[in-house]
């Protein structure tokens, strides 16, 4: 049973706000929220509030062998989300999905913390092998989250 974008889209936000209510410094998620990415089949997109934050976790990528690609936050796209019944939409029918949109909206949640959305749709299954992943579910961005860690370990 697969979740529907719209509420896979809420489940990450409440727990960004959770997580962000309760003082966390940092926060990266991961979805596949619109099954792209934007940036092809090597790479897994980024979309952060913390350049230090989006730039650690690239850099990782890059160590890992798993790059992937910051991605602009665009405060234009703030009011695509706007609704009349609601505080924001999750899922507006006025506009196509995008992972633009869904990182405006999961940023909402992440109050003052270091926040970064990671969109892996694009290199989360691959049709052919590329390295470092073979043929089917890649576990992108694995690699570059735990060289994130260990980086900031001996930090």
């Amino acid at each position: 049973m697969s979740i529907p974008i719209a509420r896979a889209a809420c489940v990450l936000a409440d727990a960004i706000a959770h997580l962000a209510r309760n003082g966390v410094g940092e926060i990266v998620d991961v979805g596949t929220l619109t099954d792209g990415g934007g940036v092809g089949p090597l790479l897994w997109g980024c979309w952060s509030t913390s350049t230090a934050l989006a730039d650690a976790l690239c850099d990782a990528g890059e160590l890992a062998g798993e790059p992937g690609w910051r991605l602009p936050l665009r405060a234009e796209y703030e009011r695509l989300i706007e609704s009349k019944v609601a505080d924001i939409a999750n899922a507006p029918l006025s506009v196509p999905d995008s992972g633009q949109l869904a990182a405006t909206y999961l940023r909402t949640f992440a109050g003052n913390a270091a926040w970064a959305h990671v969109d892996n749709g694009s290199s989360a299954y691959l049709d052919q092998g590329f390295e470092p992943w073979s043929v089917g579910a890649t576990g992108s961005p694995v690699r570059a989250l735990l060289q994130l860690l260990l980086n900031r370990a001996g930090e």
